[in-house]
């Protein structure tokens, strides 16, 4: 099987000079497959001490470790142990002189029954960030649809409370309706004879709805007493109730 790779491992080393010294480091790691790995990389000149677990810990230059040994790899900053000393909690001090920084591209979070790699961190974060981009499509398009439903139900509430009325009978002048009806309810409609002014009390004010001229209000009084009596018309647009103290 052949590879392409098309992003590198870069690394990021301190000098070790005072204007760019090492970087003194005490870490606690627990021993796991043999292995612990070191947040940076450790100077080899210092080397690294292990301590812990009542027992004096000795590094071995290479080949297996026995019990009480461990190996360093420099390079990768990985330090190895016995298989017995799995589970051991340990602490690590060492002069840090930098990292190796490894592309999302090359660590592997899936293998498959031939150790294949199959998945990458890469690969995870593209189809997390293909998930979030979809799912932050699906929440924004359901706010518009529920801020159209609100509009749409504002508007027929509004549709409903603008075309509710109650007749009562008409009043000589617009200050003749404080006196006439000095305790209105909500939806109460009256005509005012001289400018011939439709007004709806809307539960804080007298509001002007409509003008209609004397003929137009009693044609439309008769024709609604003619087919409804008193009591209330509903067309299914339009709801007014027709006081019979009018007439």
């Amino acid at each position: 099987m052949s590879f392409e790779f098309h992003n590198s491992i870069i690394t990021k080393r301190r000098m070790g000079t005072s204007e760019d010294p090492f970087l003194s480091l005490s870490e606690e790691h627990t021993i796991t497959k043999s292995t612990v790995q070191l947040s940076e990389i450790p100077d080899s000149f210092e080397k690294v001490t292990v301590s812990g677990n009542s027992t004096t810990w000795i590094e071995q230059t290479s080949g297996a470790p026995s019990e009480n040994n461990y190996v360093v790899d420099y390079d990768i900053n990985l330090v190895t142990f016995h298989s017995s000393r799995n589970g051991l909690q340990l602490q690590f001090d060492f002069k840090g002189t930098g990292m190796h920084y490894i592309p999302s591209s090359m660590i592997y979070s899936q293998l498959d029954e031939n150790n294949n790699v199959v998945e990458t961190i890469q690969t995870v974060a593209e189809t997390t960030s293909i998930i979030l981009e979809s799912e932050n499509t699906r929440i924004n398009n359901e706010n518009i649809r529920l801020q159209q439903e609100a509009l749409r139900v504002s508007g027929y509430v509004d549709m409903i409370n603008t075309s509710k009325m109650i007749l009562k009978a008409s009043v000589s002048t617009y200050s003749a309706l404080a006196t006439t009806y000095p305790n209105p309810l909500i939806y109460w409609t009256v005509r005012v004879i001289d400018t011939g002014k439709l007004y709806r009390f809307d539960d804080v004010d007298w509001v002007w709805i409509d003008t209609l001229n004397i003929s137009i209000y009693d044609i439309l009084l008769e024709q609604l007493v003619g087919d409804f009596d008193c009591g209330i018309f509903n067309d299914g647009n339009t709801e007014i109730t027709i006081d019979c103290g009018i007439f």
